[in-house]
């Protein structure tokens, strides 16, 4: 997730605009040692998660690779615990 917010450039963005810092998402993963798809599903997370699924991501408790599932939006929405009990 940390790699996600630091790649501050969309698919296709030029680098030289007004962004101050430009981090592409190759270069978030580099940073923290992860893989370029990992700082990708984290992005989709990020952008189509419930703040519940976001949090038991953030908080180590659910894996970015189970939250990317788009079941677990539908099936689950309350707590981490519930992420972990839905049907996957």
């Amino acid at each position: 997730m940390v790699a996600a917010k630091l790649a501050n450039l969309e698919h296709g963005e030029r680098a030289d605009t007004s962004i101050d810092v430009s981090v592409t998402q190759p270069e978030a993963a580099k940073m923290l040692n992860v893989g370029v798809a990992s700082v990708q599903r984290a992005k989709k997370v990020i952008k189509e998660a419930t703040p519940e699924t976001i949090a038991a991501v953030e908080s180590g408790k659910l894996p970015v690779s189970v939250a990317t599932r788009a079941r677990i939006k539908r099936c689950c929405n309350a707590s981490a615990q519930m992420i972990r009990e839905c049907s996957i």
